[in-house]
């Protein structure tokens, strides 16, 4: 199946596992990481199905830790490889915009490789860019935003609303 094909279904997919969402409320596991380069970047990435930038991450699987979860998430859509050891976890946070009970766990990590290993998921990832603290994307979420502080005022062992 073409990549083009595999967007198309993604951009349809997910305005029906909405509504789905919003019916049964399904409880659902995921995480997301924020990963700092060598040059204090940090890595966001934006997904072809959805709008904004994001921390990679995503749904955890069955049988699955958080750590392993995290690891394959951002291999799958950036094809970084992290070291599961160096994860550092931020926090525990809930998440009901889109009608689920999503609890999202939060690491960082700081990411010694190259920053050139960094390829995209296409079909998953439209975009993925490594970002000065100062110079970030004006489409963040007030999430993704609100954590960004929590790391900067080196805040951890957060439960809170994403």
């Amino acid at each position: 199946m073409s990549i083009k094909i595999k967007k198309a279904m993604f951009k349809v997919a997910y305005p029906i596992m909405r509504i789905i969402w919003k019916i049964f409320k399904p409880n659902t596991i995921g995480v997301r990481v924020a990963i700092f380069n060598s040059d204090g970047e940090i890595l966001l990435v934006k997904h072809t199905y959805r709008g904004g930038y994001f921390f990679p991450g995503g749904g955890l699987h069955k049988g699955e830790t958080f750590r392993e979860g995290m690891v394959r998430e951002v291999k799958e859509e950036t094809n970084l490889v992290l070291n599961e050891n160096a994860l550092h976890m931020i926090g525990t946070y809930q998440y009901f915009e889109e009608g689920k009970n999503d609890i999202v766990v939060f690491a960082m990590v700081n990411y010694n490789g190259n920053k050139d290993d960094l390829h995209i998921d296409p079909v998953e990832i439209s975009n993925a860019d490594w970002f000065k603290l100062d110079k970030l994307p004006e489409d963040l979420s007030s999430g993704i935003e609100r954590r960004l502080k929590d790391i900067k005022d080196g805040k951890s062992d957060i439960y809170s609303l994403w």
